[in-house]
């Protein structure tokens, strides 16, 4: 297998990292399942004789935590139809499949199935080898990847040179919506089907719910130390009214630089920052992490919260008399909704290890169970997944709120244009970029803690800086032989009102 000593190189100091500092939150938190403890397995699979009554072994390892009793009950039906077959599948957290992975890779004993590790894009992945094309293995492939929603298979993430390689882990819908218990809000005298829809009623709202707790509840829980869950109420409701970024880089989608002087982003801020001033954040919320904000409300000891879909699994199961319900972000006074929530195409997951003995049973595995109806239904059915089969999300979902949130995702949400999908080779000037703090994020949750006051001033510092060191990170990207621009990063012509799709980017080359 074709190795970088140069990537390498560039990877030991994050995988020392991550040694050093252990488990991280993801982007999308645990939704309560627990994870299997002590180092991940990480053997390959031993070559094994195919005759009859022979067991060939397929290992795999992600961090797919809030679905495992799905996906074990899926692994064994399917070794029940396949008794040749053993699926031996470890669930770790990112960081230590990260960690192990790294290893792996590198002495060549990876599991048959893993998922991409933190830190490594895919087009590092693919162009070292790690994963082989699932295209290679697949008679039905178009008809397969017709089934995913709009976005899930992209040029540029999953799919490199018209091949696939990996798959997504779901269908990517939105988790910025607003979850609320509807009993707090009738022993506020507010009516529990009528959810605020402007930021003075949302503020209103909270308010008054903090007054009836008089201590015991307050309007709004969040756990504000967990940088993803702000950045999704930050670029979300911000996009929502004409904003222009994405929940995972602080680049303007129109701009193609880390402009955030941003009115939209403004009022968002106003907003939140009005809801600390009048006492409606729970007093732990400068505290939580997500998983501590969610039993938090759980617990009856806030109405609202913003939260994703999974939650509605977690809390079926463990909180079966919570009376809640969700509505949308709500907008300005006046205002309305002008832009979208950020949807990117398929992020990718799991693909199938470029040195296993079986590729042809691990690409079926991977097609038939991970991507394949049943499974894919079921951990819907739970309350705990997204589909990445159109249709499924909304087909499977048993619970109310379930079907609520994801009309709205579909309401609200669409694919926006990603520099990377454009033009992968952007990702060398993303790695030169050296971040300045506090980022965006970093400024919103210093908003919910009290610590931050004059936003306008730290955003537009931010914006200042960060230019500059992303002006820094284009000259060094040239300086070994490119030729990029602000332009490779900028799509002034974005439409939020429609996805952005393959033809989109094809235009952009004629």
């Amino acid at each position: 297998m074709k190795k970088s000593i140069r990537l390498w190189s560039a990877l030991l100091g994050l995988l020392l990292t991550l040694s050093a500092a252990g488990c991280g939150a993801g982007q999308q938190e645990s939704a309560g399942s627990s994870l299997s403890s002590g180092e991940a397995k990480s053997k390959a699979s031993e070559p094994a004789d195919q005759s009859e009554g022979e067991t060939i072994k397929i290992t795999i390892m992600d961090y797919g935590d809030s679905y495992k009793p799905q996906r074990d009950a899926a692994n064994e039906a399917y070794m029940k139809e396949h008794p040749n077959l053993e699926i031996e599948y470890t669930l770790t957290t990112r960081a230590q499949l990260t960690n192990t992975i790294l290893s792996a890779v590198s002495s060549g004993t990876a599991p048959d199935l893993f998922a991409i590790p933190d830190g490594i894009t895919p087009a590092q992945a693919v162009s070292e080898g790690w994963y082989l094309p699932l295209s290679d293995y697949m008679e039905n492939e178009q008809e397969v990847w017709d089934s995913f929603v709009d976005g899930a298979i992209t040029e540029g993430k999953c799919m490199f040179d018209g091949k696939v390689y990996m798959v997504p882990e779901s269908g990517g819908a939105p988790h910025c919506m607003v979850l609320y218990n509807k009993d707090l809000f009738a022993a506020a005298g507010l009516d529990p089907e009528v959810p605020p829809k402007t930021y003075s009623e949302f503020r209103e709202y909270a308010r008054r719910i903090t007054e009836a707790g008089n201590g015991q509840f307050y309007g709004i829980v969040e756990g504000a130390t967990q940088s993803d869950r702000m950045a999704q109420i930050l670029v979300c409701w911000s996009d929502l009214i004409g904003g222009s970024y994405r929940v995972d880089n602080n680049l303007n989608i129109r701009t193609g630089t880390p402009d955030w002087n941003n009115e939209a982003v403004y009022q968002v801020c106003e907003l939140w920052k009005n809801l600390c001033e009048d006492g409606s954040l729970h007093p732990n919320t400068a505290t939580y992490i997500a998983p501590d904000a969610r039993a938090a409300f759980a617990g009856g000891q806030a109405g609202m919260i913003v939260q994703g879909w999974w939650n509605v699994g977690v809390w079926e199961a463990e909180n079966p008399e919570l009376n809640y319900g969700v509505f949308a972000p709500p907008v300005p006074d006046g205002g309305s909704y002008t832009g979208c929530i950020p949807r990117m195409t398929g992020d990718p997951f799991l693909g199938v290890y470029s040195g296993t003995k079986h590729p042809q049973e691990a690409v079926d595995y991977l097609i038939n169970v991970i991507c394949g109806k049943d499974f894919q239904s079921a951990a819907v059915a739970a309350g705990v997944h997204d589909s990445l089969l159109r249709d499924v999300s909304t087909e499977a979902s048993v619970f109310e709120a379930s079907k609520e949130y994801f009309a709205l995702g579909n309401e609200l949400g669409r694919v926006i244009p990603e520099f990377e999908v454009a033009n992968p080779d952007t990702a060398i000037v993303v790695s030169k970029f050296q971040e300045v703090h506090p980022n965006p994020t970093e400024i919103f949750s210093g908003i919910l803690s009290g610590q931050v006051t004059d936003y306008k001033t730290a955003l537009a510092q931010y914006t200042e800086a960060a230019t500059e060191m992303w002006d820094k990170a284009l000259a060094d990207a040239n300086a070994e032989g490119h030729s990029f621009t602000t332009a490779d990063f900028a799509f002034p012509d974005w439409d939020p009102t429609r996805n952005f799709t393959v033809e989109d980017y094809a235009a952009l080359k004629k």
